[in-house]
């Protein structure tokens, strides 16, 4: 591959990612190293990333950042993602949303997300997942109308 070609790659990829700044993502995320990890790895591709500590807080912030997608948690303290999303969906009906858990599992929980994904669309992510997975579920959900 030569020098003008390796050129042109990077001028398209950086093209393409001028679109991804103005795509916002607020994590919510009560696990202090994976709130880091989420945050790092969006802002690297590009994104403009908030970060929420629990579900209260995450709503506090939606509210400012108005983000064009949440992706959350399910099972977190003050507040679960199930119960944020309802409540953002009072503001924006159309929100995108993905939740993350690695307890999916949960009777309680499983049945009010199942309904909430069933009836919205939205994707979901089992804890632990590759990076490559959720970048790619990330990207192709936010191209969606």
């Amino acid at each position: 591959m030569g020098d003008e070609e390796i050129a042109r790659l990077f001028d398209e990829q950086k093209a393409g990612n001028d679109t991804l700044h103005k795509k916002k993502i607020l994590v919510v995320e009560d696990e202090f190293g994976l709130q880091e990890i989420f945050k790092d790895i969006f802002k690297m591709e590009g994104y403009d990333v908030k970060v929420a500590v629990d579900g209260l807080n995450g709503y506090d912030i939606y509210k400012e950042f108005l983000p064009d997608l949440v992706f959350t948690d399910v099972v977190m303290p003050k507040m679960s993602g199930i119960e944020l999303v309802g409540k953002i969906r009072e503001i924006n009906p159309d929100i995108k949303v993905i939740y993350i858990s690695g307890f999916f599992g949960i009777r309680r929980l499983k049945e009010q997300l199942d309904k909430d994904i069933e009836e919205y669309g939205y994707p979901t992510l089992a804890k632990p997942f590759k990076t490559s997975e959720m970048l790619d579920l990330v990207k192709e959900y936010l191209k969606k109308p």
